[in-house]
């Protein structure tokens, strides 16, 4: 096997597989101790559900409320996601918003006359029942894409961490622990920065050349989300139990509305026929929406994953139905 110039003393002292929230936050954080680490990421940073997700954040939804055992932990992740556009010095849209939960009648008529109270006025749907469920003190919204990217990128800056754009096929263990890592870099393969990293999802794989990455000066954080526990079990033989990470599919939409016409609020809606999707209108005039999940059988990678058309036309006919000032075209 070729020498992959990660073995050795050039072997940074953390090593990441994984390049999604998980991984791109953990590699933040280290650089800011000043701890250098290479993240492996056989896609694109962001490339699955850390880039294509809602952004909702509440201080206090974890950890069955006040007491329960994570509570104090969804506390302080609210606190750093507020001071994290400041730290990574771009843009996050990132802003305090209020939170109403819904009832819809589907097929009603729309709303007229008084407004129900609390209900934004781009909400033109008839509405059965309007309810607070979170404030400027406790919910807020991000951009996930641009939060993991921006995360990678500061890293990069603060500690000279970086992106591989690598797939991990299978790691070496003596004595208890992993002494190294079996990787296939990818079309484009080694990036320094997280920037070009970030921007490879859409490139098309070539032969890849097999090299080896000695970690036994290295710490390992394996953060693939849904795939994290059929690579451990496929590479050390270890089983899933009940730790083990799922895949569950969510399906998203984002359309356009005119420029500030949706004000600050997260919907949760519930329909008379059962659907409840979700809305988030974000500050650079889209609104996201998202719901319809199901279990399809986890693919091989995120560059593999495919959406139900049908259930991504019925969230954005769903979201007309919400407010006249919504459109899919």
């Amino acid at each position: 096997m070729a020498d992959s110039g990660d073995s050795g003393n050039d072997t940074p002292p953390v090593i990441i597989v994984g390049g999604g929230i998980i991984g791109s936050s953990t590699a933040y954080y280290l650089a800011k101790r000043g701890v250098r680490s290479l993240l492996l990421e056989s896609v694109g940073v962001a490339s699955g559900a850390s880039g294509k997700a809602g952004g909702f954040l509440a201080r206090d939804w974890c950890g069955g409320g006040a007491g329960g055992p994570l509570a104090q932990l969804a506390w302080e992740s609210f606190r750093l996601h507020s001071e994290l556009e400041s730290e990574l010095g771009q843009s996050l849209d990132y802003r305090r918003l209020d939170t109403l939960s819904l009832r819809l009648r589907v097929g009603g008529q729309p709303r007229c006359g008084r407004p129900i109270t609390g209900c934004p006025d781009w909400v033109t749907a008839e509405v059965t029942r309007a309810c607070r469920l979170g404030d400027p003190n406790n919910t807020a919204q991000v951009h996930p894409y641009k939060l993991t990217t921006g995360l990678v990128a500061r890293a990069a800056a603060l500690a000279g961490s970086r992106v591989r754009r690598a797939r991990v096929t299978g790691a070496q263990v003596a004595d208890g622990r992993i002494v190294s890592l079996t990787v296939e870099d990818v079309a484009d393969a080694a990036v320094s920065t997280a920037t070009t990293a970030s921007s490879s999802t859409d490139k098309t794989d070539t032969a890849a050349a097999t090299t080896t990455i000695d970690c036994r000066s290295a710490k390992i954080v394996f953060a693939m989300g849904p795939w994290t526990s059929t690579a451990l079990g496929n590479w050390l033989n270890l089983a899933g139990g009940s730790d083990a990470v799922f895949g569950h599919r969510a399906h998203s939409v984002v359309l356009s509305a005119p420029a500030g016409q949706l004000s600050p609020h997260a919907l949760y809606t519930e329909q008379e026929g059962g659907e409840s999707p979700e809305l988030y209108p974000r500050p650079d005039g889209t609104i996201y929406i998202c719901g319809l999940a199901d279990d399809a059988p986890l693919p091989a990678s995120t560059a593999d994953v495919v959406a139900d058309s049908n259930k991504l036309r019925r969230l954005a006919k769903f979201a007309e139905s919400v407010s006249d000032r919504l459109s899919a075209d």
